[in-house]
């Protein structure tokens, strides 16, 4: 089975967006930790750069995943805008 290497985006002084009362690297590290259980589920290997609320440089996550010797890296993220015009 293959190894999935998931990267939960921001962590620790880092918090990426925050918005409505929503801070992204915590949405990022909740989902991760669930995508993790669901593919352990399936049988899949998974390793992640983070379990709790630390910063990772982004140098270091790619460094870690490839040590890991993953066939597959995830980097999760979630974005916000407040342009009604924003798309895609």
């Amino acid at each position: 089975m293959a190894k999935v290497f998931l990267s939960a985006g921001h962590g620790g002084s880092d918090p990426g967006a925050i918005s409505g009362g929503y801070i992204e690297k915590n949405m990022n590290l909740k989902l991760s930790l669930a995508i993790r259980k669901s593919l352990i589920d399936y049988g899949y290997d998974v390793e992640m750069t983070r379990i709790t609320d630390v910063y990772v440089e982004l140098n270091d996550r790619a460094m870690i995943a490839n040590n890991k010797n993953a066939d597959l890296c995830i980097s999760v993220h979630h974005n916000s805008f407040t342009s009604s015009s924003a798309y895609g």
